[in-house]
């Protein structure tokens, strides 16, 4: 017989006379209902809320600290060794010339600079310098002293109460600037690195392929930075311009006017494209799109070669020393035999010339627009 374990009546405890006479006893002694929510209240908010909102804030203070604290050790060792660049005296934009002081400045003038013989040599052995053609070297002569007036003289601007810095249009025009400077340095180095490759392994004395993928590496890069100087350039001139008169330059304050900023503001891209060329350039800077204009067969050579190598394919075709051949007309299909005018030397050294003559016209012209004067100092005497 199945035994019954389980009495299915409910169990409750047998009512006593002693509890209302116990509940009476807790009143008096003040175990009242408020004394209880004190109680839950002082248990909820005081110990664990309090408690866990204290935990909280100090996680957040001890990540933040560290934060700080490895963004000031990054700052330190990026800066700990200043670009070798800066530390040359007579490559300097200050007041003091080689062999001898000169006066700063005055009111509203910008020292600019003219140095022809100068060069950016950053970081080459003197070995390699002595061994090389000179034609294997980019002799930029005016880019970084240019670049750092260009950079004072919107300083200047953003402090003269006329203009101010209204809708930061400082930080986006000295982030231009730095773009570009970076891509020009892309630029010189990957030059002197291909021609230092190139001085160590001859075209028939290696694989043809490894040889030419090295050359086609440096290339890439080098297409890359004059492209990119370009077009950084025009992003911090529009951001100059729009500072001078927002209503003939891109706006700086919005994302899709932002994606309109390129070199078609200044050259025009084709007869129905009624945005470009953008009025404030030739109203403002007339000089600056007068060269830009005068060269826009290498600005399009510049630009159909870095759309080629960034989105199709190779274009070096072999070479030798100092003269690395590239296809002619590469956009086009079954584009296969060497451009009988152009290598990358002679592209490279030509817009070597354009940006140096560029960014002189830029300095006088935009000091101008705002009522200052760029002087250059020739440092030869």
């Amino acid at each position: 017989m199945a035994c019954r374990l389980f009495s299915s009546t409910t169990l409750s405890p047998a009512p006593s006379a002693a509890g209302p006479q116990r509940h009476k006893s807790l009143a008096a002694r003040g175990f009242g209902r408020r004394a209880w929510e004190n109680e839950i209240k002082a248990l909820v908010v005081d110990d664990k809320w309090f408690g866990a909102l204290d935990a909280t804030i100090l996680d957040e203070m001890d990540r933040v600290i560290q934060q700080l604290t490895r963004r000031v050790k990054d700052l330190a060792e990026r800066y700990e060794t200043p670009l070798r660049r800066m530390s040359v005296p007579d490559r300097r934009l200050d007041s003091s010339g080689v062999g001898g002081a000169r006066p700063p400045p005055g009111p509203g003038r910008i020292v600019g600079d003219c140095r022809p013989r100068a060069k950016m040599r950053l970081g080459r052995p003197a070995r390699f310098r002595e061994a090389m053609s000179q034609h294997f070297e980019l002799t930029f002569r005016n880019v970084l002293g240019t670049n750092n007036a260009l950079w004072d003289l919107g300083g200047k601007i953003a402090m003269n109460p006329s203009y101010g810095d209204h809708d930061n249009w400082l930080l986006t025009y000295r982030d231009g600037l730095r773009g570009m400077y970076a891509r020009i340095l892309a630029v010189d180095r990957h030059f002197l690195m291909l021609h230092q490759y190139q001085s160590r392994i001859e075209w028939i004395s290696c694989n043809p392929n490894e040889w030419l993928a090295e050359c086609e590496y440096h290339a890439g890069v080098i297409f890359f930075g004059m492209d990119s100087s370009l077009e950084c350039f025009v992003f911090a001139v529009n951001a100059r311009g729009f500072a001078k008169d927002p209503n003939v330059f891109c706006s700086i304050t919005d994302a899709r006017a932002l994606r309109q900023i390129s070199p078609k503001n200044i050259s025009g891209a084709h007869a129905t494209d009624r945005a470009n060329p953008r009025s404030g350039y030739n109203l403002y800077f007339p000089r600056t799109a007068k060269h830009w204009k005068s060269s826009e067969s290498l600005l399009c050579r510049i630009f159909e070669y870095h759309d080629v190598t960034k989105h199709r394919s190779a274009v070096a075709q072999g070479g030798s020393l100092g003269e690395l051949r590239v296809r002619e007309e590469p956009k086009q299909p079954g584009s296969l035999l060497s451009s009988m005018d152009h290598t990358l030397e002679s592209i490279t050294l030509e817009y070597q010339v354009f940006i140096d003559e560029l960014l002189l016209i830029a300095l006088e012209e935009g000091a101008k627009a705002f009522g200052y004067e760029a002087v250059k100092h020739d440092l030869r005497s």
